[in-house]
């Protein structure tokens, strides 16, 4: 790599402390030296301060904002973005890690392609039975391949089920993050669910070429106390169906505004439906009396459409679809190990081939390093 742009890493942090020392090591361990971390306390109530000032005495490129405030994931993120001074951002949740080449992979890649969004893998890992497993998340775009064009990456972002929609696990260059942020920063609400869908919104939106990344792990982990987490208390709840509510609004305002809804309206009334279709389903699992009925009536808010709606709660009503997603899901993800044990088997032979030394063909493989494997 003949350059070595600085990359500026947003780490949110509420709650998380004690996965932050795995997060950080994974981040400053990294094969890329060029970069600089900003952690922010949403107002955290453990001891972020002391740890993070425990890495600061041997590290100086750790920036540290200690909000009074909470203001919740999406506004923590955006006071990071407004602090960073690198060419790309990389979000990582402090509660995750990174392989040990995760960086260089990314930017090695955006530099190859002149991408402004370059997309990884993601290894996700259940805290509660240990479980790991290796998502197909990115369905339409090879290793090889670069999607480009005006509203291309955002046209794949909303097909069915394309790509995952998580701010995390993107490198992002910062002139797609300055564009959205035109319209971000001005969203002043304590946003926790679906904030990842109204940024990368915005961002694809900016993005006129996307790459993806060759064995670039992303580490998420699943415990108790993430945001994912089902939970059946009625007041977490009916904040999280009010926020995705909020969310979708944005989206159809913000795509209003740039003159593209009619374009993609079929998109947006699938996400909304679907959506709407799966926390009807929770909710009649884990409510009832008149905590029930009143989820239910958010619920209907958030639909985009009667017929739309009916139709996805009785195809997630159906044992036999379940069963069906269920499998197509581990088969994409066999085949995704498949393609990339391959890939990997090819980068090998060709790396051996160049240099003429072992030493080298450990390269061509990232997960090797995991602190959850």
């Amino acid at each position: 790599m003949t350059k070595f742009p600085l990359v500026s890493i947003i780490v949110p942090v509420y709650n998380v402390e004690k996965y932050m020392p795995v997060c950080l090591d994974s981040i400053l361990n990294q094969t890329y030296k060029n970069i600089e971390v900003i952690v922010v306390s949403d107002a955290s109530p453990g001891n972020i301060a002391e740890i993070v000032k425990t890495y600061q005495t041997k590290h100086k490129n750790i920036k540290f904002i200690n909000l009074k405030e909470n203001v919740g994931l999406f506004r923590a993120r955006i006071k990071g973005m407004e602090q960073v001074t690198g060419d790309y951002i990389i979000n990582i949740d402090g509660d995750d890690a990174i392989c040990i080449d995760y960086v260089e992979k990314l930017v090695r890649r955006a530099i190859e392609t002149g991408a402004d969004i370059v997309l990884n893998e993601t290894m996700r890992y259940e805290e509660k039975n240990q479980s790991k497993h290796l998502p197909n998340l990115v369905k339409s775009i090879s290793y090889d391949e670069v999607i480009e064009g005006k509203n291309a990456a955002l046209s794949e972002l909303l097909r069915k089920g394309n790509f995952f929609w998580e701010v995390c696990g993107k490198l992002y260059h910062k002139s797609v993050i300055d564009a959205a942020m035109k319209d971000l920063k001005d969203i002043d609400r304590h946003v926790l669910m679906g904030e990842d869908i109204l940024f990368n919104v915005h961002l694809f939106y900016y993005c006129n070429k996307l790459a993806r990344a060759e064995f670039a792990f992303y580490y998420y982990l699943i415990n108790d106390g993430s945001i994912t987490a089902k939970n059946a208390n009625v007041e977490k709840k009916d904040r999280v169906l009010q926020d995705l509510l909020f969310v979708f609004k944005e989206i159809e305002n913000f795509m209003k505004a740039k003159g593209i809804f009619n374009k993609y309206e079929k998109q947006y009334r699938y996400l909304r439906n679907t959506q709407a279709a799966k926390y009807y389903e929770e909710i009649h699992e884990d409510f009832s009396g008149k905590n029930k009925r009143l989820l239910t009536k958010h619920v209907e808010e958030m639909m985009y459409d009667k017929v739309g709606f009916d139709r996805e709660v009785e195809l997630r009503s159906i044992d036999v679809a379940g069963d069906i997603k269920d499998l197509r899901w581990r088969l994409e993800s066999m085949n995704s190990i498949k393609v990339s044990g391959l890939k990997f088997l090819s980068n090998v032979k060709r790396k051996l081939k160049k240099h003429g030394e072992v030493g080298n063909a450990k390269q061509g493989c990232s997960v090797g390093y995991s602190p959850y494997l």
